[in-house]
């Protein structure tokens, strides 16, 4: 079996699974980029530090803003 693949969307600032990308179709967004695994795990599965939320670098890269 092989690892899940983690893709990451600068414009909706959500991941997305790899192995669902047939579900979504056309609904894909069009701007998503791989990431690693750890990004995921930082960004996707953790809770933000208290008076930060999920957003994007300048490079489009997800980060922790102020909320």
């Amino acid at each position: 079996m092989s690892a899940e693949a983690y893709w990451w969307s600068p414009t909706t600032l959500c991941f997305y699974l790899g192995s669902s990308h047939r579900e979504y179709g056309a609904n894909w967004p069009s701007d998503t980029v791989p990431v690693s695994a750890a990004v995921f795990q930082q960004f996707g599965l953790n809770y933000p530090p208290t008076g930060k939320q999920r957003g994007r670098d300048a490079n489009g890269m997800p980060t922790w803003v102020d909320a």
